[in-house]
């Protein structure tokens, strides 16, 4: 009989019977000042996380204490935005000049975090009031300040700001940071549809002119409009949004299937092809009207092109275009296609796909970034995405194990590894994925001109041959960490630029003609497979990027 020793079997049980470790407490610490350094209480500071948990998203605040410093501690791991916000200053996310973008602090068991320090600018302020032509007020208006925002590498109107006109036909709109903007305001019936407990307009048989959405000062189209340049911290007094009266038009049109008959109980939605005001009919579309009989009529158009379309995710998918000039469009018919299924596989070089660490493909669409995305969950290596729109999209592999990179993506017999997948003639198919256990990564350092690490660094790398193999070109990002290093993986072999931002965010860095302008300045690289390249990175500076953010269409 084999012996043990006896010091052995009582260490084992020694062992055996102790309490578990304690897992090992997370801590953020950090403070909020003003531009002059001087302390800020009373600022909120709220940590978010960026992937829902369970059904909600975890959210913790604390508040700044007399001295401005605060304290997260006992936070669960996972990846989260931290912002700050104080009455009278603009919302800031951590990395970030406003409450976009920003770094997403990835926390661990036992990880500390210093110095993740604010510096809050004073917020701006726009009075004004909203008339008629008559130059009499008009009530219950909504007002939205715009500024430009960059999506998935699209420049958009986003709202940084928002009101409803009172009685006098009066507005304020606070919280804004410096900056440039469009004002338009318009009559929130007409997107939505009468509050409850209001009444719905009633209008003349044969009168056909309204007050339709206006910008600053009186316009009815961005290309009129007068943008407003608001200063750090201004308030701006008496500025008037005269509304518009004009002529606007209805379109009738009929959900049909592909025999040409009605579909009961469909839904259509309609917006502007050339609406660059992100969200602007957003509720209408993802919360469109239904018709018992199939029939719809949507009023109150102005001349223009309009695309009418399905609801996202909805088992049956149209999106047809048509253009309103001086009269009615009556009599449009709008073919209802099946959505189709997506199977796939997911393949590993060398090795079990199981070990990838892949647990969602995604499909994302290109022409409205966000409205028809859909995913399926990985089972071992296969998947099935159902409820598929024939439109265009980028296929994505999330999340990935270290290490690994996307070498192929094939649709049946067609390569689309470096360009979107196809799905407008309709059809299902199967999508084939192979990932190499050989990619390649950087290691960046960033250093002021003491030699100190730099916190909080925005660092993106991005193809030269501009191909990208996603929705945003190709690029990607990572930010400093208090050692002022940053570390970008899972990347393909290739030639890339590699640039250090001072304040970028990640869907400007992601916008092309953006980065154009900076390929002079950035670093060039060559990464082979398995290349672990190590780069002391140059910073683009924040007069920099402003200067040629000014100079962008």
């Amino acid at each position: 009989m084999r012996q043990v020793p006896v010091a052995l079997v009582f260490s084992a049980l020694f062992a055996a019977g102790q309490p578990a470790e304690p897992p090992k407490q997370i801590r953020l610490e950090g403070a909020v000042q003003n531009l002059s350094g001087e302390a800020l209480s009373k600022a909120t500071l709220r940590l978010q996380g960026t992937v829902p948990q369970g059904t909600t998203i975890a959210s913790y605040t604390v508040t700044s204490g007399d001295d401005g410093k605060f304290l997260f501690d006992d936070v669960p791991p996972g990846r989260y935005f931290l912002s700050a916000e104080k009455n009278g200053f603009v919302t800031q996310r951590y990395s970030s000049p406003t409450n976009l973008g920003g770094a997403t602090l990835t926390l661990r068991a036992g990880d500390t975090l210093k110095d993740l320090n604010f510096k809050l600018t004073l917020a701006a302020i726009i009075n004004g009031r909203v008339l008629d032509p008559d130059g009499d007020p008009v009530a219950k208006m909504s007002i939205n300040v715009l500024g430009a925002n960059y999506v998935r590498g699209r420049k958009q109107l986003t709202s940084a700001g928002f009101a409803l006109s009172d009685d006098e036909g009066r507005f304020r709109i606070a919280g804004l940071a410096a900056g440039r903007y469009y004002v338009s305001v318009q009559d929130p019936r007409s997107q939505f549809g009468p509050p409850p407990g209001d009444d719905q307009p009633v209008r003349k048989p044969g009168i056909t002119q309204i007050l339709v959405t206006s910008y600053y000062p009186s316009a009815v189209d961005l290309k009129s409009a007068q943008t407003l340049n608001v200063a750090t911290g201004a308030e701006i007094q008496g500025l008037d949004i005269t509304m518009r009266k004009e002529q606007v038009y209805t379109v009738r049109a009929k959900a049909v299937d592909q025999s040409g008959a009605a579909v009961p109980n469909s839904s259509l939605a309609i917006r502007s092809k050339d609406e660059t005001v992100f969200g602007s009919n957003l509720g209408a579309m993802v919360n469109p009207p239904r018709s018992p009989d199939g029939n719809f009529e949507f009023r109150d158009l102005l001349p223009g092109t309009y695309i009418l379309q399905t609801a996202p995710q909805s088992p049956t998918f149209a999106r047809r275009e048509i253009t309103v000039t001086n009269s009615d469009v009556n009599g449009i018919t709008v073919p209802l296609l099946a959505s189709v299924g997506i199977s796939g596989r997911i393949r590993l070089e060398d090795g079990d796909a199981k070990n990838a660490g892949v647990t969602n493909i995604g499909l994302s669409e290109y022409e409205i970034p966000g409205y028809n995305n859909r995913g399926g969950r990985v089972t071992a290596d296969a998947f099935q995405i159902a409820n598929v729109a024939p439109a265009v999209y980028c296929v994505s592999a999330s999340p990935m194990a270290e290490g690994l990179y996307v070498k192929s993506v094939r649709f049946g017999d067609t390569d689309i590894t470096r360009k979107p997948l196809d799905l407008t003639k309709g059809g299902g198919g199967t999508i084939d994925i192979l990932l190499s256990p050989h990619a390649a990564d950087v290691t960046g350092t960033m250093r002021n001109a003491g030699g100190v690490p730099m916190q909080g660094i925005r660092v993106s790398l991005w193809p030269r041959d501009g191909a990208g193999w996603d929705a945003v070109g190709g690029v990607k990002s990572g930010t400093t960490d208090q050692k002022g290093t940053v570390l970008i993986g899972n990347l393909p072999p290739g030639d890339y630029y590699l640039a250090a931002w001072e304040d970028a965010s990640d869907g400007l860095v992601e916008y092309s003609e953006f980065r154009r302008r900076f390929e002079r300045e950035a670093a060039r690289i060559h990464l082979d497979e398995n290349s672990h390249l190590a780069a002391d990175l140059k910073l683009i500076s924040r007069e920099r990027i402003a200067a040629e953010l000014a100079k962008l269409p």
